[in-house]
């Protein structure tokens, strides 16, 4: 009985069903040769008035090629080709574009159902001609959600419609922009522009429960003491069955009066298109009848008053399906006692007169609802077209065989043989849930019935690799030419593992198999049985010292208890370009004590294949019966102590601030990283006496770091001086000093990002005399750092240069503008005669939608050119910000952080431990050269007597090798983006290496770091 407590049935093949379509993705070309302009618009980026160009559809070399002319001599930021496209959903965008040599990427825009505009920068190779693009945008989105997203996208920004970074099909407009950049050569082209469209959803049977532990859909059983006509009395228990399933008992008692009691719930499947049967397992040892309503997609309720039962206490199986489903009585809805598309509703009753002693108990096992789902391809589980060596092993006559440019494998038996012949494949993982197998075969043989047949078989393991099912796939008896087969199978719960296994049965002759497949299918139906995973590292920011264990705490809840087969945790670990570390592996999670739908778990890594210094990432996934696993993944590394922690803050040319400058964890992953000076929110109340504040200075004290606080002129500059007073200003800094300037004041700086010209300059750095005045008056070795602005004539022009010791500036363009900026800087210093140091407390990129490589390529080149432009000191924006619900992760702000910031946890980044290597490569010393050879590789050389050298080197145009003059039997350390590190001596004084757009750090070996 209890075997039916879901039906892992072997569903019908696909080519034989008549409610299973398939239909393939799609490329639809968006270059139209019977339309103007193949179908495309010119726009002249009219915002920004001054562009002239225009479109022209051409012919090269037998293909449409779209040429897109722009002209900025008067003016203009950039001109467009678009289109709108078809309605349907979309996968990939696909083009061939030609742009000149040194352009590095496209921007296009796409307009996305709910209006949102989505504009990427693609990534181009640089070196000029055509280069064929493919933008997976389905998966890019997923990715960027999942915070992980593709380094294919060197820039994202979104406005518009949903305004909320995500993906809503369909597409609707595409655009292409082009700058004067691109358009060095009067245009660019593009050729071959295709959408390829999402995969059609496919209508598959799925037999669902719809109670206990392996509940779906969006309800929840409840008592209905049928109120209209009052007396009766019960409750709903729950019990467990001996599948571990969770069964449903009613208790009733109508001795008060009372006509009925029931159970019931409303269902909501996602994506379900129509009830195909229904299977209850109910059992009573008081009850002769119960009662059944069902309501469909029309809100009509079909109900059944007296379906029999035995009474005897024995389990018995009540089934409906097709016509059937329909009952007699019915009302609301469409009314017409057909029954229509999906279960939307639930009840079973008991009423008075099928209890004789008036009380009584109805117990129901898992019910299943066959319900025929929309589903899509999901990710290739196993494949084999013997291309390659083959890993089957076999009895009898099997062989691999060339058969034109293909091989097969071939079975051959004759009836003489006395076992069978049969091939059984490789193992590989599955999880529970539909699949898809696809495969062809070919028959020759002597049959003289259908049992006289080759077939292929699908073997099911469990964790111990034992036989849990064997599911027949298809085969041929008699003579049969080569056909494609697919069939659809659900794989049972206790499944871990998989094989296939072809045999020739009783028949003699050939049986060929060739091109197997098993491809999990995504359902949307089930309610996602996890609600997060959240991984707690046993280090502080995933920062493991060398010494201390590889270890992880894992806390998962979920919406309803667990199955026995959904408390496994498969885990891997991957680096950096998601190449696997450590081979997927599993751990059994366990309930959380005093906790509902909560469990826990603990991985504890082999840190023997995990080398010091190195980035890596965690990756997780818990199964959810049909739905796709749910997953999470961690970041982290095994980083000594810092060594910059061992130096004088005023030493280390690095400083940092955050988003919230008060927040405790802030303070301990920046001294793990090496930085020495932090920006704090310090401060004074507006009100006379003017009581300072400094939150956070006792962690500064506890960790032995230095700071840089604000003012509020701050404040002034966004609202103006508003409840401020001069004497306020003046009397408020000075009695901060008195507090806190001899517990780790590096500097004050005066504001932060003004805006606005004329009368607000003037405003603002009225501000700025008055704090600096004032702070040179308490004592004049107190360094002022300047407002951190743009190099800004105006603000020069006032005089601000006269209250402040350096100046600050903040920049998320390229590092070639951090030059260009600071270029322009000095030139305002020379020419207003103010020289003095420039610092920048901010440098950072606009990180949302980017993948970590490219925050850390930047981070490391724009502090390299920093310091080579002559800069003091530099902040890398940022480190966290809290997120204790775990909704932020991929939205601005928090791309902005190295440490993944979910639930609080404070995971490492690619970025962080990148970071951590430039901060305790570079440490104290300076920069003495750089140069750049005609290939496009950079170098740059600090140097320092205590720590000797750092050469920092990329190659923005290739991947190339280049040499490093490192001296004469030198060991260097390389240190790559991830912290993979490798220590080589030369031969004579040149070190060759491959240089490429990824930054490599060249360290002399010798040195504290």
């Amino acid at each position: 009985m209890f075997a039916l407590r879901f039906v892992f049935m072997l569903l019908a093949s696909c080519l034989a069903s008549p409610i299973c379509t398939v239909e393939a993705q799609q490329s639809v070309s968006l270059i139209e040769a019977g339309k103007e302009q193949g179908g495309w618009k010119f726009d002249n980026g009219g915002e920004f008035p001054g562009a002239v160009g225009k479109l022209v559809l051409a012919r090269e070399q037998g293909a449409n090629v779209l040429q897109l002319h722009g002209d900025f001599s008067k003016g203009g930021r950039y001109v467009q080709m678009l289109r709108p496209v078809s309605d349907r959903p979309i996968d990939k965008l696909l083009f061939d574009i030609r742009v000149p040599q040194g352009v590095e990427g496209v921007t296009v825009r796409l307009i996305d159902g709910s209006d949102q505009c989505h504009q990427l920068r693609l990534r181009l190779k640089g070196q000029g001609g055509w280069q064929h693009v493919e933008f997976p945008v389905v998966q890019y989105f997923q990715k960027l959600q999942a915070g992980s997203p593709m380094d294919l996208v060197t820039k994202y920004d979104k406005w518009g419609g949903e305004n909320d970074s995500q993906w809503h099909q369909p597409l609707k407009t595409l655009v292409f922009l082009a700058g004067a950049e691109a358009l060095q050569d009067g245009f660019i082209s593009l050729r071959n522009i295709q959408l390829v469209t999402a995969p059609k959803t496919e209508l598959i049977p799925v037999p669902l429960p719809l109670n206990g532990s392996a509940q779906v859909g969006s309800g929840v059983w409840n008592f209905n003491q049928g109120n209209e006509f009052p007396g009766a009395t019960g409750q709903l228990q729950r019990f467990t069955l001996p599948t571990g399933d969770q069964g449903l008992r009613m208790k009733a008692d109508f001795s008060e009066g009372g006509q009925y009691v029931g159970i019931r719930r409303d269902v909501n499947l996602i994506g379900a298109r129509e009830l195909q049967a229904i299977t209850i397992p109910i059992r009573s040892h008081d009850a002769k009848t119960f009662g059944l309503r069902l309501v469909d997609a029309t809100g009509q309720c079909h109900q059944w008053k007296n379906l029999s039962l035995k009474g005897t206490g024995d389990w018995e199986t009540i089934e409906l399906s097709g016509t059937h489903l329909a009952a007699p009585e019915h009302w609301g809805g469409d009314s017409d006692g057909r029954w229509h598309g999906q279960l939307v509703g639930i009840e079973l009753m008991v009423n008075k007169d099928s209890l004789p002693d008036s009380v009584g108990t109805l117990e129901v096992g898992t019910i299943l609802a066959t319900t025929v789902m929309e589903s899509q391809a999901g990710r290739m589980v196993w494949s084999d077209s013997f291309r390659q060596p083959s890993q089957w092993e076999w009895e009898g006559q099997v062989q691999v065989l060339d058969q034109g440019k293909q091989q097969v494998l071939q079975l051959s038996q004759d009836f003489n043989q006395s076992t069978p012949t049969s091939a059984t494949g490789p193992v590989f993982e599955i999880q529970p849930g539909p699949h898809r197998v696809t495969f062809r075969d070919f028959a020759k043989l002597e049959s003289p019935d259908n049992s006289y047949r080759g077939q292929l078989e699908l073997e099911v393991l469990d964790r111990e690799r034992r036989l849990v099912e064997t599911i027949v796939l298809d085969g041929k008896s008699g003579q049969s030419d080569w056909k494609r087969n697919q069939s659809l199978v659900t794989i049972p719960d206790q499944a871990r593992f998989a094989r296939f296994r072809g045999e020739i049965k009783k028949a003699a002759g050939e049986y060929r198999v060739d091109d197997i497949a098993i491809s999990r299918l995504s359902i949307a139906a089930t309610d996602q049985t996890i609600q997060d995973i959240r991984i707690q590292s046993g280090a502080l920011g995933g920062l493991f010292q060398p010494e201390q264990p590889v270890a992880f705490q894992l806390t998962v809840n979920t919406k309803r208890p667990l199955t026995e087969s959904e408390v496994e945790v498969r885990y891997s670990v991957k680096d950096y370009r998601g190449n696997e570390v450590l081979a997927l592996k599993s751990i059994s999670l366990h309930p959380a004590p005093d906790q509902e739908n909560t469990y826990v778990g603990r991985i504890e890594l082999d840190d023997s294949s995990l080398p010091i210094g190195q980035f890596f990432e965690l990756h997780l996934e818990v199964p959810q019966g049909g739905s796709e696993p749910f997953s999470e993944f961690s970041g982290f590394a095994r980083l000594p102590e810092a060594p910059a922690n061992q130096f004088a803050s005023d030493r280390i040319p690095f400083t940092v601030r955050n988003w919230d400058g008060r927040v405790k964890d802030y303070f301990y992953l920046s001294h793990r990283l090496g930085l020495r000076t932090l920006g704090v929110w310090g401060g004074w109340e507006k009100k006379p006496p003017y009581e300072p504040y400094l939150p956070g200075v006792q962690r500064c004290e506890e960790l032995s770091l230095s700071w840089i606080t604000g003012t509020p002129a701050a404040e002034i500059e966004r609202n103006g001086f508003g409840d401020l007073t001069e004497e306020g200003l003046r009397l408020g800094i000075q009695n901060f000093l008195k507090a806190y300037q001899d517990r780790g004041l590096t500097a004050v700086a005066l504001g932060n990002e003004p805006h606005g010209t004329g009368d607000k300059v003037i405003e603002n750095v009225k501000a700025y005399r008055i704090l600096y005045q004032a702070i040179k008056e308490f004592d004049s070795e107190v360094h002022v750092l300047g407002t951190s602005v743009e190099p800004n004539r105006e603000y020069f022009e006032a005089g601000y240069q006269n209250y402040l010791d350096s100046y600050d500036f903040h920049i998320y363009e390229s590092y070639e503008n951090v030059r260009r900026t600071m270029r322009e800087y000095r030139a305002l210093m020379e020419e207003f005669d103010a020289t003095k140091p420039l610092h920048s407390t901010e440098l950072g990129l606009n990180s949302q939608g980017l993948a970590r490589t490219d925050v850390a390529c930047e981070m490391i080149k724009k502090c390299t050119v920093f310091f080579a432009e002559g800069g003091a000191t530099v902040g890398w924006f940022t480190i966290q910000y809290p997120d204790p619900a775990g909704k932020a992760r991929g939205q601005f702000g928090d791309a902005h952080c190295m440490f993944d910031c979910k639930f609080n946890n404070y995971n490492a980044r690619l970025d962080a431990v990148t970071y951590y290597h430039l901060i305790n490569s570079l440490l104290e010393k300076t920069f003495v050269s750089e140069q750049a050879s005609d290939d496009g590789c950079q170098q740059f050389l600090f140097q320092s007597p205590e720590t000797g050298k750092l050469w920092v080197v990329w190659n923005d145009q290739q991947t190339a090798r280049t040499r490093v003059k490192v001296g004469s039997g030198k060991s260097v350390r390389l240190i790559h983006l991830d912290g993979r590190q490798q220590t080589v001596t030369p031969q004579g004084d040149w070190l060759d290496l491959e240089a490429g757009r990824e930054p490599i750090l060249v360290l002399s070996v010798g040195n504290k770091s």
